[in-house]
């Protein structure tokens, strides 16, 4: 079934039967949907059949990152402990194995993105550094690349496809920093928004997404013009606390709603086109 018609079947018979409590969300080259679940669980749900797969696990994660091609799927998820010292960055097989995890030195971790290409995962740690781990060093500990001074702590970022910009959100300051890997500068992007929850990075053009819990909205804003202007992308009365967001390879839009306990995949036009469960 072709991506339009099982989207139109969600939407008309009412998705998923199982509940979800969403915490964060990605996508897989397969076109699969991986969901960071608050009830300690990975759930992978292929959209063609329906199906969704429980992985339990020991902790209840954050924020989560995943990517690679159709014989390479990689997950990375964040463990938020209790103190600096018990969290970490963890990755986890497609039938939920953890595989490797890496120690943030001095921070501790809030948000993942992942650079498949180039095989890098980055991390946005409290109070307001960023940090990187190379997939093809065999260390467990995160690098350190930049300190966002402007910061008062950091949440969810996303890489761009060239892989040297960097977008992290700031929840507690309301704003969106872009962070140059190579020069290690950082600057601000967008301000006056609520609380600035998960970011996205439009595939076919220079669009960065962003969810914001106290807007109750998913925002949009172009990033090749000289004065960036920020519009509203989707809001909805559906739509209570927006704290992940995934483009698929379709260019639809998934965004995790941890209130309503949903997921919701929005059109490049802006349209619900579904809502599962």
């Amino acid at each position: 079934m072709k991506p339009k018609a099982w989207l139109a079947l969600a939407l008309s018979t009412g998705g998923l039967g199982a509940q979800v409590f969403p915490a964060a969300i990605s996508t897989l080259s397969s076109g699969q949907i991986v969901v960071a679940d608050l009830h300690r669980r990975l759930l992978i749900i292929d959209p063609q059949s329906r199906k969704m797969q429980d992985l339990p696990l020991p902790f209840t994660p954050t924020d989560i990152a995943a990517g690679g091609r159709a014989e390479e799927n990689l997950i990375f998820t964040v463990l938020h402990g209790s103190r600096p010292a018990l969290s970490a960055v963890v990755q986890y097989s497609t039938a939920g194995r953890e595989l490797r995890r890496w120690a943030v030195p001095g921070g501790d971790p809030a948000g993942v993105a992942f650079d498949y290409p180039r095989r890098r995962v980055y991390v946005a740690a409290l109070p307001a550094s960023v940090y990187y781990i190379d997939l093809n060093d065999a260390g467990g500990l995160a690098k350190y690349i930049a300190e966002v001074p402007d910061a008062h702590g950091l949440g969810a970022l996303i890489v761009d496809a060239g892989g040297d910009q960097i977008y992290v959100a700031s929840p507690f300051d309301g704003k969106v920093f872009g962070l140059s890997v190579s020069a290690r500068k950082s600057s601000v992007i967008i301000d006056n928004l609520g609380e600035p929850s998960a970011l996205a990075v439009g595939r076919s053009g220079p669009v960065l997404y962003v969810a914001d819990r106290t807007k109750h909205s998913v925002l949009a804003v172009r990033l090749d013009m000289k004065s960036p202007r920020l519009s509203t992308f989707w809001s909805s009365k559906q739509l209570r606390m927006p704290d992940g967001l995934a483009l698929d390879s379709t260019n639809t839009l998934w965004v995790a709603d941890g209130e309503s306990n949903a997921l919701f995949a929005i059109s490049p036009a802006g349209q619900l086109i579904a809502k599962f469960p």
